[in-house]
């Protein structure tokens, strides 16, 4: 059974609960509608208001999370951003006392290696 489906036999078992009066015949003076189409109009009416109150309420939710994106955004900017660059620094300066460390190393297995050849 589909959505729709299930909303038509929810409707029929309320009407069939709930059974409203037939108000075909009746019109209303000032506008000449039938009664029905009021009752129909009012309850788009109160769907209406509901979608504008649930839009409203979604419209503050997300200005509440664009303020919350702002602060994370600028908590990021104010704390982060100044340790980035002297972390990477950091990192070039390791890489290269690391690149030192490694041509000493060799230096000093060549000069092994000299000490080695002279002692034989």
């Amino acid at each position: 059974m589909g959505k729709t489906e299930k909303t038509q036999s929810k409707l029929q078992f309320r009407l069939l609960e709930n059974p409203r009066p037939h108000n075909e015949n009746v019109t209303v003076p000032e506008t000449g509608q039938d009664a029905a189409e009021l009752e129909v109009g009012c309850e788009l009416r109160q769907i209406l208001t509901a979608i504008q109150h649930s839009i409203t309420k979604i419209d503050g939710k997300i200005d509440a999370l664009t303020f919350c994106m702002d602060q994370v955004s600028e908590c990021f900017d104010k704390h982060w951003k100044p340790l980035r660059p002297v972390a990477e620094d950091e990192q070039i300066a390791t890489s290269a006392s690391q690149k030192q460390m490694e041509k000493a190393l060799a230096s000093l297995q060549a000069k092994m290696e000299v000490l080695k050849a002279r002692s034989r």
